[in-house]
């Protein structure tokens, strides 16, 4: 497997976004199961990796775990930071040591306490630090970097367009572009055309995303910008399916059905075991919370059940009211259908 390659190559790869807090071992192996091939190790710290031991030896562990899941996989790394040095001595460190198969450069993230550190889309302010950035690193390491940003810092700017341009001269791998501004975080509409523009002016495969929620606007984006892959970030929270539903639509021209509220419940269960597993059950019960909420939405009284579920501290009652409401939901259907065919 080598996304860049596959981007390269007109394959169409649907890569799952490098989401903090969400993309971790436990989902990832649920994605590799479900068909998913590619999605990329979120928001490493360069400072952290570099100046805090504590924080260096649990990123090892969860790389070691990472590497674990994904067996013979693309180990795809995102870096973020705004410190040049820096962030090429933790690149090299993610390829010596960490066993990197490529680096992904953060500069799109609008997270608040993100933009605090001058890191993720606020370096779009200051685009010629951010190219230093990622000239340095790319000097720095012999795999692939990567770069996820956005159009511009505002609505006055399009220091993202001149990024990616300066970058492709460099020797960039791919870029992944989020039409949107850093200022504007979530609170508008991706703009698509902003896609198919850079497409038009670079020789470096481009990644789109941004407001993709089905497989139907995968196609969509790629007919409309001429992208070679595209990056899906919320829309796959608590809706693994994604992922193959879309490389269906792509490759076969197949839309798949929708998983059904059992099968929901049931990822969602194993979901909940491989977290408990992986980070113990006080902090995987903890952790599980945002995820259940996911899986439901939509689903009868799926707010009653969530609102029960967070006041539970231990797997067995986790899963058995997630069984128990399975169970519900399958008489409820019952019930349904022989109300139709009566």
């Amino acid at each position: 497997m080598n996304l860049i390659d596959d981007l390269k190559s007109g394959k169409y790869p649907v890569i799952a976004a490098p989401l903090a807090g969400y993309v971790d071992p436990p989902l990832v192996s649920i994605l590799l199961e479900l068909g998913a091939q590619y999605m990329i190790y979120p928001f490493i710290s360069s400072e952290g990796l570099i100046k805090r031991s504590i924080y260096r030896n649990q990123v090892a562990g969860k790389l070691k775990a990472w590497r674990e899941t994904m067996h013979d996989g693309w180990n795809h790394f995102q870096l973020f930071g705004r410190d040049q040095s820096i962030m090429a001595e933790a690149a090299i460190i993610l390829e010596k040591e960490e066993n990197a198969d490529a680096i992904d450069l953060n500069m799109g993230c609008s997270v608040k306490k993100v933009w605090k550190a001058e890191s993720g889309s606020s370096l779009l302010k200051t685009p010629e630090i951010a190219l230093n950035i990622v000239e340095s690193v790319i000097e720095a390491v012999d795999i692939p970097v990567t770069l996820k940003t956005r159009t511009g810092w505002s609505r006055e700017d399009e220091n993202g367009f001149w990024l990616i341009r300066e970058s492709a001269k460099l020797g960039i791998a791919a870029v992944t572009l989020h039409p949107r501004r850093g200022k504007d975080q979530w609170n508008s509409d991706a703009i698509w055309d902003e896609i198919k523009q850079i497409v038009s002016e670079v020789d470096v495969p481009i990644i789109g995303n941004g407001d993709i929620k089905s497989p139907s606007d995968t196609v969509k984006m790629l007919n409309q910008t001429g992208c070679n892959g595209v990056m899906i970030g919320r829309a796959s929270t608590g809706n693994p399916w994604i992922f193959p539903r879309c490389q269906s639509l792509i490759h076969d021209g197949f839309d798949m059905p929708e998983p059904s509220a059992v099968e929901r419940i049931d990822i969602c269960i194993l979901h909940i075991e491989r977290l408990v597993q992986f980070r113990g059950e006080d902090i995987g019960i903890r952790e599980s919370r945002k995820h259940v909420g996911r899986y439901l939405k939509g689903l009868p009284i799926a707010s009653k059940i969530r609102k029960e579920i967070v006041l539970f501290n231990t797997l067995n009652e986790v899963r058995n009211k997630l069984i128990e409401y399975k169970h519900y939901l399958q008489q409820l259907n019952s019930e349904n259908t022989n109300e139709i065919i009566k």
